[in-house]
C-alpha cells in the first residue's frame, strides 16, 4: 500500500521547520541590522581616529615650534644678561678711570697766574683743576646711571 499523503509526522516535522525558518528570518534581520550598526560605528570611530591623529600631529608640531622659540628666547635673554654684565663691567671700569682723573686733576694745581680774582676765605689761593670741573653733572650721571642698573636688575628678578 502506498501512502496517500503525508504523514502527520512529516506534517509536524514541515510545520516545526517552517517556523524556525520563520524565527530564523527574524534573527537574520536583527543580525544584520546589528552588523550594520557595527559597520557605521567602526567608519565613525575610523574618522575620529584619523581627526584625533591628525590633530595630535598638529599639535605636537605647535609645541616643538613654541619649545624652538622658548629656546631662541632663553638664548637671547642669556646673551642680554652676559651683554648687559658686560656693559657693567665695563661701567664699572670708567667710574674707576673718572675717579682716578678726578683724583689726578685734584692734585694738579693751577699756577697763580692763571687764576682770576683775587683770593679770598671761599676760594683758595691756591686752586687745583678739579675746581673747574662741575661736580653736580657727574653726581647727575652716576645717579642716572645706578637708576637704569636698578630698573634693569629689578626687571630681570
Amino acid at each position: 500500500m502506498s501512502s496517500p499523503g503525508p504523514q502527520v509526522a512529516d506534517l509536524t516535522n514541515w510545520f516545526l521547520n517552517a517556523k524556525r525558518s520563520l524565527n530564523s528570518v527574524t534573527y537574520c534581520t536583527r543580525g544584520n541590522e546589528i552588523i550594520n550598526t557595527t559597520r557605521n560605528a567602526l567608519i565613525d570611530a575610523s574618522i575620529m581616529s584619523s581627526r584625533a591623529t591628525f590633530l595630535q600631529n598638529g599639535i605636537k608640531d605647535e609645541l616643538k615650534l613654541l619649545q624652538n622659540a622658548n629656546s631662541l628666547m632663553e638664548n637671547q635673554r642669556e646673551a642680554a644678561r652676559k651683554e648687559f654684565q658686560a656693559s657693567l663691567e665695563d661701567l664699572d671700569e670708567a667710574n674707576r678711570r673718572l675717579d682716578r682723573i678726578l683724583a689726578l686733576l685734584r692734585d694738579t694745581e693751577v699756577e697763580p697766574g692763571f687764576s682770576t680774582g683775587e683770593k679770598t676765605e671761599e676760594q683758595p689761593a691756591q686752586r687745583s683743576l678739579y675746581d673747574f670741573v662741575d661736580e653736580n653733572g657727574i653726581e647727575n650721571l652716576r645717579s642716572q646711571l645706578r637708576g637704569i642698573i636698578d630698573q634693569v636688575q629689578i626687571g630681570n628678578g
